[in-house]
């Protein structure tokens, strides 16, 4: 299926607009490789503050878009 992301946000006291597709054979695929791609910088030590928190707000997004894309997934980013 097809996963999407539409954010507004501001880039250097610019409004920003970020779209985000990402297509994977099925969801359950989309979801391991999302969660190794999180664990590869858990165990690296890239992700080393104590606590709980969500994925999103840890990981280093570059990264973990290149992860996805190195395991597979399918991603489209357009910025404007």
């Amino acid at each position: 299926g097809e996963f999407y992301l539409f954010a507004d946000g501001k880039k250097e006291h610019k409004d920003v607009k970020v779209a985000l597709k990402i297509f994977s054979k099925d969801a359950f695929e989309f979801t391991a490789i999302s969660v190794i791609a999180c664990l590869k910088q858990y165990l690296d030590g890239s992700i080393c503050e104590p606590g709980l928190y969500l994925m999103g707000s840890v990981v280093d997004e570059k990264r973990i878009v290149e992860d996805l894309k190195t395991m597979g997934l399918q991603i489209e980013v357009s910025i404007s």
